[in-house]
């Protein structure tokens, strides 16, 4: 009975839980358009306030501030739109960023709506992953708000490029998170992080009582014994949650505005597997001559994050259930088993139809992306084809691809130098690779490794920037002070938060704009500390040696923005007298 509660309560999803799964206008059945109303104006409210010049200029000076040098300096922009848009994912406390949010709500929920998609976006933004805890939490609000529609029909802008040369502002694992938040109450907590995202069960050990007195025999009986009861202690409690998890499931399925939620994202991973999956149709057609690198570019990476049944995200949503009856009305694949055209059993017939998804939907496109984690699972290390490989899963594990294939990875990394193959660094944001420098915990193969991956991902990051255009008239004025850190850091990453000295982005950033700005402003910029100074780079030598002679520099330990004009820009112009308009 328990193992077919269990089995049921893992699989079962009935059409009378979503009815409104099939219909493409379930937004209007389940979220109906708002009446129109005509707003109040803030410049209508603002007009009917009496002004005072004395109680302007207070207001102004109760923002003002110092910086951990003593420097003046504002806590707030007086806008909350852009303080959100500033502080939003580097807030420290859950009091913090909750205020951001609901001012910026407040005042303008459209453009608080993009700035979390700019805060989130990798290509585009500020590419930070707290999207999934903390900003999710934010748009708790937007799904129970106003906003309900505006919010469901922006979610495929997480995943989905809106035109030939726009990139997604996410991944697809962050709809499921999402989902999978909502579904067990904690997409809106502030208190506390996601148990189901950073939490994980602590491992237990059988302790020793005794030695090896008595008969073996016993001893071993008993032990198998006790395992034995241990199975099925633990298959009980299997069943009792997922029976909890389905019905918890079931009772939020009850509620408009999650079933708009849960329905929109399974139509969105349905709609691009099945595009994927005709995309391998038209492969398996070509002949063994032709070029199919235009085909497998064509192909997302839905396949890749879409939820594997019994997984993480499915346990609590059964999403996996409700793509694969997406699918399988959609006609992808084409062929579907005999037996789900037969009268059986409803927990029979999803069974087939799950492990059909699995099997035939997501192994298949799997396999065409040349997803490296299961190869470095399966241990299969020479499989993996390394211009396949992400830019995070690179820089996360390029020294398990050098122990477990170094001579394949050396020949990867020259053939990237030689410009034969490409590497990834597009979504790699430039203080990810400066941070890198730091390598002494490393032997020097490793070291050297480390560098060329590093440096060949930076030239990959420039190329693609370089890609959106240049910039004009443009030279960095960089804070290099003792405040902001040190450049012979290592980076420590907590589980929630990556300690990140100022210094790194700070250096990357004007680097980039050195990289990016039109000669004769290219190739330099000016330091601001005690004694500013314009630094000189030779863009033709290698990232590692940069880096190295701008931290042999020297920076000083005040912050003076002035001296950069009054001691440097300015007496230059009186040497070189040089006109007022240049």
């Amino acid at each position: 009975m328990v193992s077919t509660l269990a089995a049921a309560s893992q699989v079962r999803l009935s059409r009378s839980d979503i009815p409104e799964l099939y219909d493409p206008n379930f937004l209007d059945v389940l979220i109906p358009p708002p009446a129109d109303r005509t707003p109040v104006s803030q410049s209508m409210v603002a007009a009917e306030t009496p002004k005072n010049s004395m109680m302007e200029a207070l207001t102004q000076t109760a923002h003002q501030t110092l910086t951990q040098n003593l420097a003046p300096t504002y806590n707030s922009t007086l806008s909350p739109t852009l303080d959100a848009f500033q502080c939003l994912a580097s807030a420290q406390t859950q009091a913090r960023f909750n205020k951001y949010l609901q001012d910026a709500w407040a005042e303008d929920a459209d453009l608080t709506l993009r700035i979390i998609w700019n805060t989130r976006s990798i290509h585009d933004g500020k590419a930070t992953r707290r999207f999934s805890t903390e900003l999710s939490a934010g748009c708790t609000r937007i799904i129970r708000g106003p906003r309900s529609r505006t919010s469901a029909g922006w979610w495929s802008l997480c995943a989905l490029p809106q035109s030939k040369q726009a990139l997604a502002h996410g991944y697809w694992k962050d709809l499921l998170n999402i989902v999978a938040l909502a579904a067990v109450d904690e997409l809106s907590n502030f208190d506390r992080p996601s148990r189901f995202l950073v939490e994980r069960e602590q491992c237990q050990y059988g302790k020793r009582n005794g030695g090896k007195a008595g008969d073996p025999a016993g001893r071993i009986a008993e032990s198998l014994a006790k395992d034995a009861r241990n199975k099925e202690e633990a298959k009980e409690k299997r069943a009792l949650k997922g029976k909890e998890r389905y019905d918890n499931l079931v009772a939020k399925l009850a509620r408009p505005r999650f079933r708009a939620l849960y329905i929109a994202v399974a139509r969105l991973f349905s709609d691009r597997l099945a595009q994927d999956l005709r995309i391998l149709d038209e492969l398996d057609t070509l002949s063994q001559d032709a070029d199919r690198i235009p085909y497998l570019k064509r192909i997302s990476l839905a396949g890749k994050w879409a939820p594997t049944p019994h997984g993480a995200h499915d346990r609590h949503t059964n999403i996996a259930s409700a793509i694969a009856l997406l699918l399988r009305r959609a006609q992808a694949p084409s062929r579907y088993p005999s037996a789900l055209d037969k009268p059986i059993e409803h927990v029979e017939a999803f069974v087939i139809l799950r492990s059909f998804y699995q099997r035939w939907v997501l192994t298949r496109l799997r396999d065409a992306l040349a997803i490296p984690e299961p190869l470095m699972s399966a241990n299969r290390w020479r499989e993996i084809r390394y211009n396949r490989v992400s830019s995070v899963c690179m820089k996360n594990n390029m020294e398990h691809f050098f122990a477990h294939d170094p001579a394949g990875f050396h020949k990867y990394l020259a053939s990237v130098e030689k410009g034969k193959k490409t590497i990834s660094g597009a979504t790699l944001l430039p203080a990810n690779c400066h941070e890198l420098k730091t390598v002494k915990e490393f032997k020097q193969s490793l070291k050297n490794a480390r560098i060329r991956v590093v440096e060949a991902q930076w030239k990959t990051l420039i190329e693609r920037l370089r890609e959106s255009g240049s910039i004009d008239n443009a030279l960095a004025v960089c804070d290099v002070s003792g405040s902001m850190g040190t450049i012979h850091y290592v980076p420590r990453f907590d589980g929630s938060t990556r300690d990140v000295q100022p210094i790194l982005p700070a250096i990357s950033l004007s680097l980039v704009l050195a990289y990016l700005a039109k000669p004769p402003f290219n190739g330099g910029f000016i330091t601001f500390s005690a004694n500013p100074e314009f630094v000189k780079l030779d863009l033709a030598q290698p990232l590692y040696k940069t880096i190295l002679e701008m931290s042999a520099k020297n920076w000083g330990n005040i912050t003076d923005l002035n001296a950069v004009f009054l001691r440097l820009l300015l007496p230059l112009r009186s040497r070189t007298k040089f006109r007022r308009k240049r």
